[in-house]
């Protein structure tokens, strides 16, 4: 998220690829960085894993997060990377 804000800066166009059990780690720099700066927030390539089961928990507060942080649903792409 940090070098997508720098990429940002410098012009161009950052798509992050995350997945959605590393989301957690985003929240700080978007809170501190580009929510108060008006930098927009790049678009989310979000792998959205229910497995293996220690994932299931953010899997089921990914949507809630995102909407927390008034993330652009619109700017986000879901996929499943290991099955349902």
């Amino acid at each position: 998220m940090a070098l997508a804000a720098g990429a940002w800066l410098a012009g161009k166009t950052p798509i992050v690829q995350i997945q959605n059990s590393g989301l957690g780690n985003t929240v700080d720099i978007i809170t501190s960085l580009y929510l108060p700066y008006n930098i927009p927030l790049p678009h989310l390539d979000l792998g959205f894993r229910q497995l293996p089961l220690h994932h299931a928990v953010m899997g089921r507060k990914t949507i809630n997060l995102l909407k927390l942080l008034e993330y652009p649903m619109k700017s986000v792409h879901f996929y499943e990377r290991y099955g349902k």
